[in-house]
């Protein structure tokens, strides 16, 4: 499976500002978990809901995947190994200052994952593979967003949390901006006469003044003069060169530019889902079912695909071969077995938190290998190190 996690490669004084220097009291195991059977029970209870996390996916691969239940029959019916694992970025969760299990969201997993419509399972799936809440209030050190109750962490504090991302998340004339610990909030956008910043920034139908003052839009109708900087054309108007133009009687006097033949549809099949491939023909390229080959039989990762899950097979040279395991050479991860990785021309177990990576496919699911110098720098050979992806 291919990690969602995304490398985020910092300076050595950013880090240094974000995890680095409160790294004693970011990996400092709470009081919690200091009892070793705390830890022991809170294990347990990870690992009986993997086992139903894995459930919901033989029940509902195929919409957790976006794929045709037919392919998935075609290549394996045990379908649990499609299933990310997930321990290793749990470890790292546990790791962290500030965090504990979510109860409420773990028993509403179980719940969705045992017994809901697949199509629930598949939007609930990238909040259920995180089963844990943030505790830390505003204001307290964190590398990630997790540890914080209002689950936004920025610039290494707790910030409230955003209430909006872009001005589309906020009603009319109002605009989103930084606020409080650089958290983003709606603000009403200024009115007439009002301070702005120019060319922005200020409410509907309204522009930003050359003295920084926001002003009404003037109305101007069909071949009045125009400013498209300071004016508004009449509906089904444009200002075009100064004038405000119909744009209907524009239209049809361009209409008859507008006629020409239309080439065919292209072939497009999606491969990766419906089990048909784009092949070319004596008739040109059509949509045909895949066959599916075993182990020796002719391969070419399109019309005539290598059987089997999670990367057991894999195409060589036209010929499908058993992927690799714990060792084995390699080119690519997808020469390896199940959640191997191919590092350094061998298939390798995925790297898990505080392990040392060179990218961030070296990592298991969900962790992001961490630089603490700059990849512009060349004359240094990068190794990370596997970790949670700090935030803003």
């Amino acid at each position: 499976m291919t990690s969602t996690a995304r490398v985020r490669v910092a300076g050595r004084a950013a880090r240094a500002a974000t995890i680095e220097a409160q790294d004693e009291l970011l990996r400092t195991t709470p009081a919690r978990a200091v009892e070793p059977s705390t830890g022991q029970i809170e294990g347990e209870r990870l690992a009986a809901f993997d086992a139903t996390l894995g459930d919901g996916y033989q029940r509902c691969a195929p919409e957790l995947e976006g794929v045709d239940p037919a392919v998935l029959l075609e290549l394996e019916d045990d379908w649990r190994a499609l299933k990310p694992d997930l321990r290793p970025s749990w470890d790292a969760w546990r790791m962290l200052y500030g965090v504990v299990l979510d109860e409420e969201r773990m028993q509403r997993c179980q719940t969705t994952f045992a017994r809901a419509a697949c199509a629930e399972v598949a939007a609930s799936w990238e909040a259920c593979a995180q089963p844990f809440a943030g505790t830390l209030a505003e204001g307290d050190a964190c590398a990630v967003d997790g540890q914080c109750s209002s689950e936004t962490c920025r610039l290494g504090r707790c910030a409230p949390r955003d209430e909006c991302e872009t001005k589309a998340d906020c009603g009319t004339s109002m605009f989103c901006v930084a606020g409080e610990l650089g958290s983003s909030t709606c603000v009403p956008a200024p009115l007439e006469g009002e301070p702005c910043l120019l060319g922005a920034r200020c409410a509907e139908d309204h522009w930003c003044g050359d003295d920084l003052r926001c002003r009404a839009f003037r109305q101007v109708g069909t071949g009045e003069p125009c400013d498209r900087r300071r004016d508004r054309c009449d509906e089904d108007n444009w200002c075009l060169e100064g004038l405000c133009v119909d744009l209907r009687a524009l239209n049809d006097a361009l209409r008859p530019l507008g006629h020409h033949e239309a080439e065919p549809p292209p072939c497009s099949c999606r491969n990766d889902s419906d089990g048909v491939a784009c092949v070319d023909g004596a008739d040109g390229p059509a949509c045909l079912p895949v066959r599916y080959a075993e182990v020796g039989e002719r391969c070419d990762d399109n019309e005539a695909r290598c059987r089997g899950l999670l990367r057991t097979t894999f195409c060589r040279d036209g010929t499908c071969a058993l992927a690799g395991g714990q060792g084995d050479s390699c080119v690519t991860s997808e020469e390896c077995r199940d959640e191997l990785r191919c590092v350094r021309e061998r298939c390798t177990q995925p790297a898990g938190p505080g392990e040392p990576c060179d990218s961030h496919d070296a990592c298991a699911f969900a962790l992001a290998c961490i630089f603490d110098v700059d990849v512009d720098d060349e004359d240094v050979d990068l190794v990370g190190t596997c970790d949670l992806e700090p935030r803003r």
